[in-house]
């Protein structure tokens, strides 16, 4: 009888590991890590689109099949290791779907150990499958058994500045007696890859340039099978292109299982959107933020893939107020900075605060004929900060806005000395 996957939790029988076996497998790991980018091949582009250039090695009739991958990630390296470094068979399986999408079957952590602060070692089972087409009108499958050596060492294993890190995340076949054949059982040809993995090498700040490369041995005279592993690999190398969405979703996942149930907010308290203040109209509808609960309109919001431990993975419309706080601190505090614009005198953080809840919170029977001129400046600032390419402009206005020291605090009573926001926008 041919089993179904996924497999059972438990499936396979952890590896005991001697000491000596253990340091014999982190040697070797180490030793691997200088293959991955001094491959000997014959590049050949085979695409390049969303920013991510694919490049194979072909050789007609030969034994193996290379391909590799070139990206550019807006992330740190501690959040990309933080992704790539899994220790149990439920995180592993979420990276592998991220990997393979639809080519994806199942996987599996067998052994995991920290080796120190900066390395792991791992044994885990990956199992891949290709798409039915005219071509193929069966269904394959394949498995491997890998050895993964991950974490962060000095670039001087390429032959760079030893103080400066570099990100390792690569895979080695290896035939481990607890992780049989399921030929019989599951109908999956076991397969081997070599001199396959990732390598992260930070740029700049919040840069990093990810490496993948990867080669598996090619069957003679078996050329369906031959396509078969092109395919994979092809689809395998383009997951350099989905590192930051799945960082991304892995922060957010994270922020709402630590955060309390959201304040759910009532349609009939709020008439114009929470972060953008325009007004609701039968256009412009309202949606609830599945995050912090507030009321915004559909240019404020936009739909992100969570994983969640109750429903798993899923899609959920998110404000963009709550994806900026799920961002890296210091990624967050570059951006503030960079759109830092000077208030007008008298106008202060409280004020706008102040200003800006109270009209969110009017009620739609309250006719609201004129926008406060402290909401618009907090709209204003928004617009520098969601666009650092306005921040000269938005520095501008609010030169022309002055609020005298003596009036700062009484906004209601004499306006005549103010200059209405909405007309400097308009001249």
């Amino acid at each position: 009888m041919v089993r179904s996957l996924p497999l059972r939790s438990g499936f396979f029988a952890t590896p005991q590991l001697t000491p000596a076996e253990e340091l014999e497998l982190l040697t070797w790991g180490r030793s691997l890590v200088p293959e991955l980018l001094h491959h000997d091949a014959e590049w050949t582009i085979v695409q390049e689109k969303k920013d991510v250039t694919i490049l194979e090695d072909r050789q007609k009739g030969g034994l193996t099949y290379s391909v590799k991958s070139l990206a550019t990630v807006k992330a740190s390296l501690d959040d990309v290791m933080d992704m790539f470094i899994t220790a149990s068979t439920v995180e592993f399986r979420g990276l592998m779907q991220m990997e393979l999408r639809e080519h994806f079957a199942d996987s599996a952590v067998l052994y995991h150990r920290e080796q120190n602060d900066a390395e792991s070692l791992s044994i885990k089972w990956v199992a891949m499958r290709n798409k039915k087409t005219s071509i193929n009108p069966m269904a394959q499958h394949a498995d491997f058994c890998l050895l993964e050596y991950a974490g962060v060492v000095g670039q001087d294993v390429l032959g760079g500045d030893p103080d400066k890190p570099l990100g390792v995340c690569l895979f080695e076949s290896i035939e481990q007696l607890e992780c049989p054949s399921l030929l019989e059982s599951h109908k999956l040809e076991r397969g081997s890859i070599s001199k396959c993995g990732y390598i992260f090498r930070p740029r700049e700040e919040g840069t990093v340039d990810a490496h993948f490369v990867c080669s598996i041995r090619q069957p003679p005279n078996q050329r369906s099978k031959r396509r078969l592993n092109r395919t994979l690999l092809l689809h395998w190398a383009e997951s350099v292109g989905l590192i930051e969405e799945y960082i991304s979703r892995k922060r957010i996942s994270r922020e709402l299982t630590m955060r309390r149930s959201p304040n759910w907010v009532n349609d009939k308290d709020r008439h114009c959107c929470h972060l953008c203040l325009k007004t609701f109209t039968n256009t412009r509808r309202k949606h609830h933020c599945r995050a912090c609960g507030e009321i915004i309109c559909r240019h404020c919001s936009l739909y992100k893939a969570v994983d969640l431990q109750s429903v798993g993975v899923t899609t959920l419309r998110v404000c963009k107020a709550c994806m900026d706080g799920t961002r890296a601190e210091k990624e967050a505090a570059s951006s503030r900075s960079s759109a830092e614009v000077t208030l007008p005198s008298g106008v202060n953080e409280d004020k706008l605060r102040d200003a800006v809840e109270e009209y969110a919170l009017a009620l739609p029977s309250q006719q609201v004929s004129t926008v406060p001129d402290l909401v618009g400046i907090a709209w204003l600032r928004q617009v520098a900060q969601r666009d650092p390419s306005k921040k000269e402009m938005v520095a501008k206005l609010m030169e022309r806005l002055r609020f005298e020291d003596d009036e700062r605090h009484t906004f209601d009573h004499d306006t005549s000395g103010q200059v209405d926001i909405y007309d400097t926008l308009s001249d």
